[in-house]
């Protein structure tokens, strides 16, 4: 690879391998304010007070099984400001996969709002917010450049625990997440 990132997805340009083969943006666009502007792979992933209760809540109304859903920001932010909670067609406790005729409707909803869909949400009813085998196989599928927030919701104990990670290949990197006023 080359440092400008020749040969690549344009998506990877100005993006150099870190240690441990971390992606790591070589460049951060910022205004006045927090976040605004951010035109990076985010090391804060910044979810509206709305996304954020309602993530929480569509976790713990799919119990037993896993929720899902996806969410949202202005284009060329990480800052999601709507939530799409989604069915979860597998009715598993352990797995969750997206009706594709839901998803573009979700796709279709974002866009009519003036946003685009930057990442995922699934809860994980009985084990930690950490991607499992099956979470990193669907990212490399679905989402082979690792431009997604994958946001996973622990319900393993009383009170859910919410985490977010960037995956690309098999390389798993959490990211900070901010709840914004």
């Amino acid at each position: 690879m080359t440092a400008d990132g020749g040969g690549l997805h344009p998506a990877f340009a100005g993006m150099t391998v870190r240690a441990g083969g971390r992606w790591e943006a070589g460049w951060r666009e910022e205004r006045a304010g927090r976040g605004v502007g951010r035109r990076s792979l985010a090391a804060v992933l910044g979810l509206s007070r709305e996304t954020y209760d309602g993530m929480l809540a569509h976790a713990v109304a799919g119990l037993p099984n896993e929720a899902c859903g996806l969410f949202a920001a202005a284009f060329g932010t990480d800052d999601a400001l709507a939530f799409y909670p989604m069915a979860n067609i597998a009715a598993s406790e352990n797995i969750y996969e997206f009706d594709g005729a839901e998803h573009l409707a979700v796709e279709k909803r974002a866009e009519e709002a003036g946003l685009t869909v930057v990442g995922v949400m699934h809860s994980h009813t009985r084990s930690t917010a950490y991607p499992s085998p099956t979470d990193v196989a669907q990212a490399s599928r679905f989402d082979p450049l690792g431009v997604w927030h994958h946001v996973i919701i622990s319900l393993k104990h009383p009170a859910p625990a919410l985490r977010s990670y960037r995956i690309v290949g098999r390389i798993i990197e959490e990211e900070a997440v901010e709840v914004l006023p």
